[in-house]
């Protein structure tokens, strides 16, 4: 497996938490918090996924929200060699260990 794929996808991941954990929403976060709810909300289809962050102190409760389309590795696979990519490819992480019951996320790998 190419290493510079594997940089690639952890840039990708740095920027994504970077754009979560932004100093703009940092900002809004409560001075002295005290507790933090994590809320998920998932339809029945499992289609679309709701993270929402309550930060709770003393004087104050902030809320956060961010939602994302959640896809299946057989999706993911199936639309990428449909517009065009080939080998494509499907880990659990990205040291490439296999997409399996114990995989921590969804990494595809395809050339173009």
């Amino acid at each position: 497996m190419d290493p510079s794929v594997w940089h690639e996808n952890e840039a990708f991941w740095d920027a994504f938490e970077d754009y979560v954990f932004s100093p703009a929403v940092i900002e809004k976060a409560p001075a002295q918090i005290e507790q933090v709810l994590s809320l998920l909300d998932l339809p029945d289809d499992w289609s679309w996924m709701e993270n929402r962050w309550i930060l709770v102190s003393d004087e104050e409760e902030r809320e956060f929200t961010v939602s994302h389309r959640l896809y299946s590795a057989y999706e993911l696979t199936t639309l990428s060699e449909r517009v065009g990519f080939a080998n494509v490819s499907v880990y659990g992480n990205l040291n490439g260990d296999p997409y399996d019951e114990d995989a921590t996320r969804l990494v595809v790998v395809a050339t173009a």
